[in-house]
């Protein structure tokens, strides 16, 4: 059944339904008696009234798989994909199974049309399946599907009905037309009259339908593709429809797309698929925390509206956004033992933000095979191969996304982190220079910032602190652009600690922090907006760890009741921050540890050598420091941009101290590696660490 349209289930007057073989007389008369003969041969009636539709049905559901449609005699030229969805027919005297094999039936039927059809399904998997199979025969995938999906045309939904009255059968369907430019397609009605006429009647009605949309098919044109979604406006459905064309086309622009599903839940406020669309694609974008949630609750309070596989959807994206991985593995487990693409790509994504990427990778890799493409759900899956060092693998992902989409989002993201898994940040830096200018105001949103976002990132590696500055702004305008002043406040922040990092003057960064505080202050913020994490991390860089303990304060009394689980990693890690900073590393280390469980584990290494040091434990330090330069974790580029410069050279300092000459060495040379093209302010250090290596070297012969 096509699970897009809330259709009411049709009620049928007592006079409709059979007569009971035991009838009622008024009080007083005569009850005649039956023979023993006449009951036998009334029992025989009703084993037969049973037998014959049940066999028929039996026959139908047999001969249902459906095959590939016979060209012969179609336009060579007519290559549109047309969709039909079908709601079961509804079946009113009690007996669903004959509904299902009239929809089996006309289901089959249609896919047998010379004209190419196919179906949206309960599992969009199935839908895409469909599409590909009848388009281009090959296997296909939610994700790289959406250039084919495109072209669907002539959107159709059609509502069928098998009333019984006696012992006849009447099969109706009427169409509704989605797409603004599917023609009307008049309805089918067939009566079987009474049950040994099922079957045909059954194969005369498909036979009728497919005839009818075969006359329809030549008119249909093309029109985006029809979403998924539970709702009881077509209006709301038509808009949710060009949201997913937005988010899920190349561009992946999940900014974009937000406004389609706000209109759609504005058409049919109780829509909770597009309520739900809204918290996912603003989360993809990285604003609006306060309106994610308030999104993702609303759809949560709705979901009872839904059906089930949407049911789960909405649950898991709920826990997510509580950041309870476990329980949006349990609210996805029924979907995903269905099969359903969507709940086993977003249970492998709850395992990943778990650490567990072992088991990320098998139910990512499912995924893949049911839907080989290289959209959001190809790209997570290129990412947990190369956290695991599956390189060979993740290449081989990655080519088929280059085939099927090359300037896809999603396929320069693969890029990005290929490189990133090889810390490679000067070529990192000229493909980041093909993408669209973050000052092209006709460029995505999402393409904008990510580019902005991962350049400035780039730019902190590499040690370029004006270029760190120019994107960083690049980005917040992006996030003004969304109004989303904590958002951009956030950003900016995050810039200053970037400097920071890179050894600027704490007093003039000092100065900027408190100017942006004055100018975005906390206090009109949602709390759930409010960038708590920015400001920590930049006054533990500042050194000014009373202004971070304060801050640490306001966000633990700002997130708690139903908010409690949120940040609750990032609180602890900087728990952990402060612990060390304070001369606790024992505290420190306990805290590091036990917040591994994430999704760059690698991440944290840096900051547990730190604590090894202030524990007088150099060779522990080394192992940790090391364990961080051997990751390849594709969300490693944040944590670079911080720590990579000062590990490789606190790494040549520790194994000088030690008296291991060549690995200090080595770890010097990276270090003036990465830097050789840094700001001028950061150029002494590079030329004392060339010191230390000639000296080493002189002191080795």
């Amino acid at each position: 059944a096509l699970e897009t349209i809330v259709t009411p289930k049709a009620t049928t007057p007592s006079a409709m339904m059979p007569a009971s073989s035991a009838t009622a007389t008024s009080a007083g008369a005569p009850v005649r008696a039956t023979s023993p003969r006449n009951s036998a041969r009334k029992r025989a009636a009703i084993i037969a009234g049973v037998l014959v539709p049940v066999v028929a049905i039996a026959v139908l559901f047999a001969k249902r798989t459906p095959r590939q449609p016979d060209r012969v005699g179609a336009d060579p030229l007519d290559t549109t994909v047309r969709t039909i969805g079908i709601v079961d027919l509804e079946y009113s005297g009690g007996d669903s199974l004959i509904a299902r094999a009239a929809t089996e039936a006309v289901r089959t039927a249609i896919l047998g049309s010379s004209r190419l059809f196919t179906f949206t399904r309960p599992n969009q998997i199935s839908f895409y399946r469909w599409a590909f199979d009848l388009a281009d025969n090959e296997l296909p995938t939610a994700d790289s599907a959406a250039a084919t999906l495109s072209r669907l045309g002539g959107h159709v939904v059609a509502r069928g009905r098998v009333t019984r009255l006696g012992p006849s059968y009447t099969f109706g369907i009427e169409f509704s037309a989605v797409g603004p430019s599917s023609p009307p397609i008049p309805g089918v009605t067939t009566t079987a009259t009474d049950s040994t006429q099922l079957a045909a009647s059954i194969q005369r009605f498909a036979a009728d339908v497919r005839a009818a949309l075969d006359r329809a098919a030549p008119r249909m044109t093309a029109a985006p593709r029809f979403g998924l979604a539970t709702t009881s406006s077509l209006e709301a459905l038509r808009l949710y429809q060009d949201g997913q064309a937005i988010a899920f086309g190349p561009r992946g622009d999940w900014g974009a797309s937000v406004a389609r599903y706000r209109d759609a839940v504005r058409v049919d406020s109780t829509f909770a698929p597009g309520w739900r669309q809204i918290a996912v694609n603003l989360l993809n974008e990285g604003v609006r925390r306060s309106e994610q949630i308030a999104a993702i609750e609303r759809a949560f309070a709705e979901r009872h509206r839904v059906k089930s596989w949407e049911r789960g959807l909405i649950e898991g994206s709920y826990y997510n956004a509580f950041e309870q991985s476990d329980k949006v593995i349990v609210a996805l487990d029924s979907a995903v033992r269905r099969g359903e693409g969507n709940a086993i790509h977003n249970t492998a994504l709850a395992y990943s933000y778990m650490g567990e990427g072992e088991i990320a990778e098998r139910f990512f890799g499912r995924n893949w095979q049911i839907n080989r493409g290289f959209g959001n759900g190809g790209a997570n899956y290129h990412a947990v191969l190369l956290g695991l060092g599956r390189i060979a693998e993740a290449d081989s992902v990655l080519a088929i996304g280059e085939r099927r989409t090359p300037n896809s989002l999603f396929v320069v993201t693969g890029r990005l982190r290929r490189l990133t898994v090889t810390r490679n940040y000067p070529a990192e830096r000229t493909l980041l220079g093909t993408l669209a200018p973050a000052d092209t105001v006709a460029a995505a949103s999402t393409v904008r910032s990510t580019a902005a976002r991962t350049s400035g990132l780039v730019a902190a590696t590499l040690g370029r602190g004006a270029d760190v500055d120019r994107e960083t702004e690049n980005v917040a305008q992006v996030m003004l652009a969304f109004e989303s002043p904590g958002d951009a406040l956030r950003v900016r922040l995050a810039g200053l600690t970037a400097l920071a990092d890179l050894g600027q003057p704490a007093p003039a960064l000092t100065e900027r922090a408190r100017s942006l505080l004055r100018d975005t202050p906390f206090a009109p913020l949602h709390s759930l907006d409010r960038p708590h994490a920015a400001a920590f991390d930049l006054w533990m860089s500042l050194g000014e760890t009373r202004e971070a303990a304060r801050v640490l304060a306001e966000w633990d009394k700002d997130l708690v009741g139903k908010y409690a689980t949120i940040d609750a990693h990032a609180r602890t890690i900087a728990r952990a921050d402060l612990a060390l900073a304070s001369g606790k590393p024992g505290d420190a280390l306990a805290g590091y540890r036990g917040a591994l469980k994430t999704r760059c584990a690698a991440c944290l290494r840096p900051r547990i050598a730190r604590a090894f040091e202030s524990l007088q434990r150099p060779d522990s330090a080394i192992v940790a420091y090391e364990a961080y330069l051997r990751s390849t974790n594709p969300y490693q580029l944040p944590s670079d941009a911080r720590e990579l410069a000062r590990t490789y050279k606190r790494l040549g300092e520790l194994y000088e101290a030690k008296g291991d000459t060549k690995r200090a060495i080595q770890r010097y040379g990276d270090f003036v590696e990465l830097w050789k093209d840094a700001d001028a302010v950061l150029q002494p250090n590079v030329t004392a660490v060339r010191e230390r290596i000639t000296k080493l070297l002189r002191k080795s012969g």
